[in-house]
């Protein structure tokens, strides 16, 4: 069975690709921006699990 930790890490990749897909779609420029920002702090959380 997969500790905590794994189970985390599986999901802050997909909740961060879904980001990536988002960005890729956003045509708004602000909303860009602020899923870029969303995926930075994503970015830092998830790296706690690496």
């Amino acid at each position: 069975m997969a500790n905590e930790h794994d189970t985390d890490h599986i999901l802050c990749e997909s909740e961060m690709n879904d980001v990536d897909h988002m960005i890729m779609k956003g045509e708004d420029q602000r909303e860009k921006v602020s899923l870029i920002e969303i995926h930075r702090s994503k970015t830092l959380s998830c790296s706690f699990f690496k």
